[in-house]
């Protein structure tokens, strides 16, 4: 049987980033190659893409006409610099074109393919210099790379998935760095079903190419196409794949209808049985992939409760899927004390498994709370990240998160959050809590503008704040006496096994404490992620011995462990 899906795909540009800092002074004739930085595949819709690094002892193939003359020369990384003992720039002063590739090959017509058909994923570094001038090498990936995420139900029923773009690579151009495609003998690579519903392959960037998709079941085989497209080196080309009749949100479109259906609007001929199951009087919401919005589609969102008629106590479950590019900002008609995505999550509310990204937050009015996520949670939010966003609000208490907390966080993240709020008390993840806090973090964000704020919360009220910490918050330095690690204010409630990068003045991690149990906060120092104590520890190590020792404290809930990261240092194992 041949089937039809839907397929989506959405393009990634490619991203610069900075070169090492290093400088050389070389003689004359001496040559200097250094650097070993390489751009990722450019993920997020971002122009700029994560950088890594080339470790000591690689080789690369080194090629270079003008100035310099190589062909294929073999140089190690080796302190830092290539070995380049043969190399010299030449009595002519004329630049030198370098062609650099990683991994070396001994052979000048390396196999492109591996024997499973899959193509070798290769770096470039293709860049003239001046005679005379240091040669710093900066590599970018050769080739693109194809992202398919397959949708749980499809995925479960797959064993293997066969991916043939239309044409292949036929042999490159090592002094030009130019590609040769060969429409001629497609090239089909099989791999077999895994669990975390994501399949990676390194294509061609090729000009209007087409990949044909076989998906194969105990049943059947079913057929795909992504339509011809123009692939660019280093980009990541991502390709949602879900079965017909799915119940979920798959697209601005469905997303549009639900929050205004949800608010108990109508909105067409669409019904809100077709996001979500409901069992047990209470209807579960599938978000069954990552969504970008774009300006037009962000004026047609509305607040999911926005008043206290549709305050939301159903459950949405992202699945570990992405809403990027919200621009959130209250209509002439919400009609709540609070605002966000989720302007109210009531008692038996719930939003688990969600992530938010490259947001903007534009709200002067004068309501009581605002936040990314939810304004008021009296529910559960779990396991929901929100990175790279910008707040600018006027409410008294703001949050990533949620501004007012009367219910349960726990396995949520806040990164890079920048806060424009001078009227505001600001809390990192939280504006004012009444609830809990559990196992969290608030890293890299900024405090620009705001009347008074803290890294955690900004205030609770008989709340629970357990192992959380926050990293690299920066603050504006007129406003660092207002500004504390992880509590401005406390009355009653406690706060135990939190972390914070030591102080950069003399405020500690709370201002005021109105009976509130403290028990082992401690600061640390960011460049080791050692506790300042007598009895040093790594945060991370603390942070996941409170999960095998006290999680059972809270037995209705499951916490995500943790481990180390380039940046922040510490982030959630997920599963």
């Amino acid at each position: 049987m041949r089937t039809t899906l839907s397929i989506f795909f959405l393009i990634f540009l490619l991203g610069s980033c900075a070169e090492d800092q290093k400088i050389f002074q070389p003689s004359p004739h001496e040559i200097i190659i250094c650097g070993n930085i390489y751009t990722g595949f450019t993920e997020n819709n971002s122009r700029i893409g994560n950088q890594h690094f080339l470790p000591e002892g690689s080789m690369i193939s080194f090629y270079a006409q003008g100035g310099i003359q190589a062909y294929n020369e073999c140089l190690t990384l080796t302190n830092g610099n290539w070995n380049n003992h043969q190399l010299q720039w030449s009595t002519q002063e004329e630049e030198a074109r370098i062609k650099a590739y990683y991994p070396h090959s001994v052979s000048a017509e390396p196999a492109l393919y591996n024997e499973k058909g899959e193509l070798t994923d290769l770096l470039i570094c293709n860049k003239t210099f001046e005679h005379g001038t240091p040669i710093r090498l900066q590599f970018d990936h050769l080739f693109s790379l194809l992202t398919l995420n397959i949708d749980q139900p499809l995925n479960d029923k797959i064993s293997a998935i066969e991916i043939t773009p239309s044409v292949a690579v036929e042999n490159i151009l090592w002094e030009q760095g130019k590609i040769n495609f060969t429409p001629n003998h497609p090239i089909t690579t099989v791999l077999t079903q895994n669990n975390d519903k994501k399949y990676t392959l390194i294509i061609p960037p090729a000009e209007n190419m087409s990949i044909h998709l076989k998906l194969t079941t105990p049943n059947e085989t079913i057929d795909a196409e992504i339509s011809p497209h123009s692939y660019l080196s280093g980009n990541q080309y991502v390709c949602n794949i879900k079965s017909n009749n799915q119940t979920g949100i798959y697209n601005a479109e469905d997303f549009i209808a639900f929050c205004h259906l949800i608010n108990g609007e109508t909105y067409g001929n669409r019904k809100l049985s077709e996001f979500g199951i409901t069992e047990n009087n209470q209807t579960t919401y599938f978000l069954q992939q990552d969504i970008r919005f774009t300006t037009e589609e962000n004026e047609q969102i509305t607040s999911i409760g926005s008043s206290p008629e549709n305050i939301f106590n159903d459950y949405f479950n992202g699945q570990g899927y992405t809403l990027y590019g919200l621009s959130l900002q209250p209509s002439d008609t919400h009609n709540n004390n609070s605002y966000a995505l989720f302007s109210h999550i009531g008692a038996n509310g719930k939003i688990a498994n969600l992530n938010l990204s490259d947001m903007t937050y534009t709200n002067n009015s004068k309501l009581l709370y605002g936040g990314l996520l939810a304004g008021i949670n009296e529910g559960v939010i779990d396991n929901c990240q929100i990175k790279q966003a910008v707040m600018n609000a006027n409410q008294t208490y703001i949050g990533a998160i949620t501004g007012a907390n009367l219910g349960t966080i726990l396995n949520s993240a806040c990164e890079n959050i920048e806060f424009i709020a001078p009227q505001s008390s600001v809390g990192g993840g939280i504006g004012w809590n009444n609830g809990k806090l559990l196992n969290s973090y608030v890293a890299d964000c900024i405090f620009r503008e705001y009347k008074t704020a803290a890294g955690l919360c900004f205030l609770i009220e008989k709340a629970d704040i357990t192992n959380c910490y926050t990293y690299r918050t920066r603050v504006t330095a007129s406003l660092k006496n207002k500004f504390y690690a992880l509590v401005y204010g406390t009355n009653g409630g406690n706060i135990s096994y939190c972390y914070y990068q030591k102080p950069s003045n003399d405020n500690n991690y709370i201002y005021s404490n109105y009976n509130t149990q403290l028990k082992d906060n401690y600061a640390y120092d960011p460049e080791t992620m050692y506790t300042i104590t007598t009895k040093e520890s790594l945060v991370v190590d603390l942070l996941n011995q409170w999960i095998e020792k006290s999680a059972t404290t809270y037995p209705d809930y499951q916490f995500n462990f943790w481990q180390t990261a380039e940046s922040p240092p510490i982030i959630f194992i997920l599963q």
